[in-house]
């Protein structure tokens, strides 16, 4: 799993892709609680984002505004 925060003014986002075999969860709760989905390499889902439970499956990436 890799990720980074890009902060621009008040704007957070979180990149994080998962290059891994397998699907990960990771904790990312130090970037923010909760956040909005993007983009992900699947397109099939939209909406809020738990940062706490931060899923992705094999070889997904996503982009995650930060809201709180």
């Amino acid at each position: 799993m890799f990720a980074y925060l890009r902060e621009h003014e008040e704007e957070r986002m979180l990149v994080a892709l998962n290059f891994g075999l397998t699907p990960g969860e990771v904790n990312f709760s130090e970037a923010g609680r909760q956040g909005e989905l993007l983009c992900s390499t699947p397109m099939d889902q939209e909406g809020g984002v738990d940062l706490t439970h931060l899923a992705l499956r094999l070889g997904e990436g996503a982009i995650v505004r930060l809201t709180c």
